[in-house]
């Protein structure tokens, strides 16, 4: 990623340089050097650069579709627990189960998924992403069309 297209992404997200510092994990000096293109942007903070400015991308086609806002949804994004919280699991969960009932959420879902391209990867750690690997194995060997 280039000094240009890190600041079209911060201003696709609408954000102020500082909160795009904070956004991807830098000091706000180390951004602004980004952005004037004295600093080499690392490819874990251009990945993460990249990830929230699809999402926003996402947000301005769901805003232009006309479709409607679930409000349960948009009441559960802004009361999730910080990371590490025992509260974080029952939080994630009660999303998911919403998620699998509620018309809306899944309409919205189905416009993302047909018009707009795929998220780019959040960069993980290689540890979280082997194990995750690992889990997405073992979920399809015992979903039902690979039982004997």
């Amino acid at each position: 990623m280039m000094a240009d297209e890190l600041r079209a992404a911060r201003e696709q997200m609408r954000l102020e340089p500082d909160a795009m510092a904070a956004q991807i994990g830098v000091t706000p000096h180390v951004y602004a050097a980004f952005e004037a293109g004295t600093l080499a942007i690392p490819v874990k903070h251009a990945r993460i650069a990249a990830h929230f400015a699809a999402l926003a991308g996402q947000r301005e086609a769901l805003e232009a579709s006309g479709l409607p806002e679930c409000q349960w949804w948009v009441t559960w994004s802004e009361g999730v627990p910080p990371w590490g919280s025992p509260k974080l699991d029952g939080h994630i969960a009660s999303g998911r189960a919403h998620f699998g009932t509620c018309v809306t959420c899944q309409a919205r879902a189905s416009y993302v998924s047909e018009h707009c391209p795929p998220l780019p990867e959040f960069p993980a750690p290689w540890t979280h992403r082997v194990v995750g690997r690992i889990a997405d194995w073992f979920r399809r060997r015992r979903s039902p069309r690979h039982r004997r």
